[in-house]
């Protein structure tokens, strides 16, 4: 069953006489994964300081397994992991050895604690290799290792794909799914990559002028809008002025060989009904689903994330 481990009730930042946060509202729960969205200067990063108590929250709260962070913080932090960007490691220790000298820095950690994180991420087999031997993804994976070492409730990534190529990216990807649902934990990931993010999370947030603006299941997401069906038919030409025709609009446009149709699914056989009662041949109809970049420059008015 679903808890909720985060808990962002009505939190305002002010800086100076700035707002930069606008009353936030946002719940996250256990084993999902949120992907936490915006457009450079957003509010993304203060709204993750305020979250690890980096900085004060100017009005609201945030609970963390039930506990305030403004009012309890020792015991709402000890919930959470974090990574902001690339992990700090000793390049001159071993992977275990790293996770040594974190683990006494924390109450509680066993041996097997550790070995069990050193599996949950895959490194078994180089654990006992020095850092400075990692590829930039084992690196992240150990740092995620790090993190989990006291089973926090919400692990916190800002960037966790930073640097990585295509192989370590999707590396990375599955192995926060498999935590997600192994570990039961919260995960919330903040990534300028929308094409990972489409991959990876369940949900999504998207902040933009210190508001948050949307937040739905990603393939909800992607699939509030008029949807785009693929027309392959035999006069291309033709068929474009024949549907703009047709609706009386810019609705159709040609990619290639085929006409592309913004058209709810229901408008399709009167469509077709019109094509072939002017001799049109259609060969195929293919559906074609937004992608969460397309649908995230919708949303926030073609402004760019960064």
């Amino acid at each position: 069953m679903k808890k909720e481990i985060v808990q962002i009730n009505n939190v305002k930042k002010r800086i100076g006489k700035t707002l930069i946060i606008k009353g936030l509202n946002l719940d996250i729960f256990s084993g999902e994964i949120l992907g936490l969205l915006g457009p450079n200067g957003a509010g993304k990063t203060t709204t993750i300081r305020m979250m690890v108590g980096l900085i004060s929250i100017t009005e609201g709260d945030i609970k963390i397994n039930g506990v305030s962070i403004k009012n309890n913080y020792e015991q709402a932090i000890s919930y959470v992991g974090a990574i902001v960007e690339n992990p700090e490691m000793y390049k001159f220790m071993t992977g275990y050895q790293n996770l040594e000298f974190f683990a006494k820095l924390t109450k509680g950690v066993t041996k097997e604690r550790m070995n069990e994180v050193v599996t949950l991420v895959g490194l078994e087999h180089a654990i006992h290799n020095k850092v400075k031997t990692y590829s930039l993804g084992m690196r992240q994976r150990l740092g995620i290792a790090q993190a989990l070492l006291h089973r926090p409730k919400l692990l916190i990534l800002d960037e966790p794909t930073n640097g990585l190529d295509p192989a370590g990216i999707r590396e990375i990807r599955d192995y926060l799914r498999k935590l997600a649902k192994q570990e039961n934990i919260a995960v919330m990931i903040s990534s300028h990559l929308l094409s990972e993010m489409e991959l990876m999370a369940d949900r999504i947030a998207i902040i933009q002028h210190g508001e948050l603006i949307d937040v739905q299941y990603v393939n909800d997401f992607i699939e509030t809008s008029k949807s785009s069906y693929a027309f392959q038919v035999n006069q291309s030409e033709e068929a474009l002025q024949l549907i703009n025709m047709y609706f009386n609009d810019k609705r159709a446009r040609k990619e290639k060989d085929d006409i592309i149709v913004d058209i709810d699914r229901e408008e399709i056989p009167d469509l077709v009904e019109y094509l072939l009662n002017n001799n049109m041949r259609i060969y195929g109809i293919i559906p074609m689903s937004k992608s969460l970049e397309e649908r995230f420059l919708e949303v926030t008015g073609g402004t760019n994330i960064a």
